[in-house]
């Protein structure tokens, strides 16, 4: 029962942050004109991160709580395996990351909005799911994982896209 729950939690706390992004990114900081919108974007992401956050615990609920789906439970090398992997990855997210701080032209734009497509930000995000998944040694996990692929690709594209000709589509989501 609690596998089950939380495996819809899982989805359901993943598209919910979905959403709330999508809708943080409808303002573009050259519309921000007043507090109010400052305070609906900040509660956009605030609520996107929180919702993240609890897509973070559903993995370690899942690893605790596993479904038998159409893949095995644990993959079939030892966990040392897996932590090593998850290590690897997030060593060479942590090292591509810190080498580009000194190319940033103030820290403030390290937590802000991304700068490009291959921003170390965007792959330390993306990164860190992998991290996850393969530290519960979970092939559900990591295959859940992949899918943030793209929906960091579209979010960092989203974001840099000139929202001022489709506006109607940033005030719909």
């Amino acid at each position: 029962m609690i596998a089950r729950i939380n495996l819809v939690v899982l989805i359901v706390a993943t598209l919910l942050g979905l959403y709330f992004y999508v809708k943080r990114v409808g303002f573009k900081k050259t519309e921000i004109q007043n507090t109010q919108e400052s305070l609906k974007v900040i509660k956009y992401q605030t609520l996107a991160e929180l919702l993240m956050t609890l897509v973070g615990i559903n993995y370690v609920v899942y690893f605790l709580y596993p479904i038998p789906l159409f893949m095995p439970l644990s993959f079939s090398w030892g966990w040392r395996v897996s932590a090593t992997i998850a290590v690897a990855i997030a060593l060479l997210s942590s090292y591509y990351w810190w080498r580009s701080l000194p190319s940033q032209p103030h820290p403030a734009t390290i937590l802000g909005t991304h700068d490009h497509f291959q921003d170390p930000q965007v792959l330390s995000d993306l990164s860190f799911w992998w991290v996850l998944g393969f530290l519960l040694h979970s092939p559900f996990l990591v295959m859940f994982s992949l899918m943030w692929i793209p929906i960091y690709f579209l979010f960092n594209w989203w974001e840099h896209k000139d929202w001022k000709t489709h506006k109607n589509l940033s005030t719909e989501c």
